[in-house]
């Protein structure tokens, strides 16, 4: 009896999940991080042995993103600190903006919490 890996029963799947996984590199690319903060303020959970969350060189498939520079360099204690992303119909998703079913949110919330 043969001891191959994958087992044959699952060969094709595996066939499948490489030809996916091909794909999908071919779409999206990998994105090493070096822009972003250092230390992280957020710091770690009690339950966990590290204190810094910071993602500063690692590496990820970047997805929707348009600009990972923006993002990297974003203070998690600063507000308002990024260049926000405009849409084709001149939409900017800044702080305070939001759509629904219905079109853009404009309510008490937005009179609030909106940058005048």
């Amino acid at each position: 009896m043969s001891k191959s890996f994958p087992p044959e029963k699952y060969q094709r799947h595996w066939r499948q999940q490489e030809r996916l996984t091909d794909w999908f590199r071919g779409k999206y690319e990998l994105y090493k991080a070096e822009f972003a903060r250092a230390t992280s303020l957020a710091g770690g959970s009690p339950f966990e042995s590290f204190t810094n969350r910071s993602y500063k060189g690692k590496t990820t498939v970047a997805v929707n993103i348009q600009d990972m520079k923006t993002v990297e360099e974003q203070m998690e204690d600063v507000p308002r600190d990024m260049k926000c992303y405009t849409d084709s119909e001149g939409n900017t998703y800044d702080f305070a903006f939001g759509m629904n079913w219905s079109g853009i949110i404009n309510d008490a919330r937005i009179a609030k919490y909106k940058n005048k």
